[in-house]
């Protein structure tokens, strides 16, 4: 994993993650995320995966491998704005 959180009100926000291998590029466990303006690419895992509550995900651009562009598991999610491009096969 390029980012691997645990813990409450977690932000990551204007960042250039690429090149995960055999991971997700931000992983996050808690509530409250925010993942914002983020430039995503060449995951073998998930671009952003989060699991929690009342998380924001917000105007990323996303190059997403093998797997999914943003996995959530939670309530409330604010998912908007987010670019998501499948690279896989």
């Amino acid at each position: 994993r390029c980012v691997d959180l645990e813990g409450d009100r977690a932000r990551v926000e204007g960042n250039t993650v690429q090149m995960s291998e055999d991971g997700d590029c931000i992983d996050i466990e808690g509530d409250d995320a925010v993942v914002r303006k983020n430039r995503i690419a060449r995951c073998d895992g998930d671009g952003v995966n989060i699991d929690g509550d009342d998380a924001v995900i917000d105007s990323n651009k996303i190059e997403s491998g093998d797997s999914r562009g943003i996995d959530f598991f939670g309530d409330n999610p604010q998912i908007t704005k987010n670019k998501v491009e499948s690279t896989g096969s």
